[in-house]
């Protein structure tokens, strides 16, 4: 893991890449850490007291099911595949979407011009469906 993340940030270094390269950087640090206090805590004999033991097991157990999780196979999701037809349920009213986009706020009384209120009579107000 600590080999990877490196390789990512050198990879984000020589594409260019601000933003990658500081997520790199801050995860191969934190990668990087946790792989130092691991094998400190491994020299000093942590592991082999009954809670040093459970506690690997338990990170063992933690790594193997995180790995068949992102490793295994699934059948696609056919509703995913068909689009936007896979998630219409019932029966669907269709609408210009150009009527709806210029809705119009109700004008001011005092606002001014009879013509620009002529020009809004004929559009859907806020509120209206």
């Amino acid at each position: 893991m600590a080999f990877l993340s490196i390789a990512f940030y050198v990879s984000c270094i020589h594409e260019r890449e601000r933003r990658a390269s500081a997520l790199a950087a801050v995860m191969s640090g934190v990668v990087l850490v946790v792989l130092v206090r691991f094998l400190a805590a491994a020299l000093e004999g942590l592991f082999n007291t009954p809670a040093g033991i459970l506690t690997l097991a338990a990170i063992c157990a933690v790594l193997a099911i995180g790995g068949f999780l992102f490793v295994r196979r699934t059948a696609p999701n056919a509703r995913a595949l068909a689009g936007t037809q896979g998630r219409i349920e019932g029966e669907v009213k269709r609408f210009d979407e150009r009527a709806r986009s210029g809705l119009r706020p109700k004008p001011h009384p005092q606002a001014g011009h009879e013509a620009v209120r002529g020009i809004l009579r004929g559009t859907p107000r806020v509120g209206e469906a």
